[in-house]
């Protein structure tokens, strides 16, 4: 009898270790690993490394003025947690130039090359399915291009969430500067 209560009592602390969170921690950590997080994919071109004092300028490009604003915003913003100083420069062409005159060390050239709007009935808010942004790193001393990240929303383990463009972009870009300045 003791036996059986025993038993019972591991399954069911075996059972309650698999809860939704505990669960859900070991498929994103999972989904990092292999490049997927937030929803997006991260393919980069080259692994190259940025100094965290290194000044970095940010300028993205849309279709849509809001869509580029957002966007440049959201890298400032994803980025400053991990390096010293970042400013977004408006797009009129000539961004390297601009940012070596301003005595930026890299220039972080986004482009977004497609968004999918869904239909969110339960808000007035626009919300994004399925979004690929290129994000060019130029060295601004040389004008060499150093790396390129291609950021690409998957349809992962769960559903996509749409939500404001620039929520769906933290964590992806969070774990891009992250990458990009060898914190790990």
């Amino acid at each position: 009898m003791t036996r059986s209560i025993l038993v019972l009592l591991v399954i069911l602390f075996v059972v309650s270790a698999c809860t939704p969170s505990y669960t859900a921690d070991i498929i994103d950590n999972s989904l990092k690993r292999l490049g997927v997080v937030g929803h997006f994919e991260i393919n980069r071109w080259h692994h190259y490394l940025m100094a965290q004092d290194s000044r970095l300028a940010v300028v993205a490009h849309s279709e849509s003025p809001a869509h580029g604003a957002l966007l440049a915003r959201a890298i400032e913003s994803s980025f400053s947690r991990f390096y010293a100083d970042v400013t977004v420069l408006d797009a009129i062409g000539g961004d390297d130039l601009i940012a070596r005159a301003k005595g930026h060390d890299f220039l972080l050239r986004a482009t977004l090359l497609f968004t999918e709007p869904a239909l969110n009935l339960d808000s007035e808010d626009q919300g994004y399915k399925n979004i690929r942004i290129l994000i060019s790193v130029v060295d601004v001393n040389s004008t060499k291009l150093v790396d390129k990240v291609l950021l690409s929303s998957t349809q992962s383990y769960l559903s996509f969430v749409s939500g404001r463009f620039d929520n769906l972009l933290d964590a992806p870009l969070n774990a891009l500067a992250e990458e990009l300045s060898g914190v790990q």
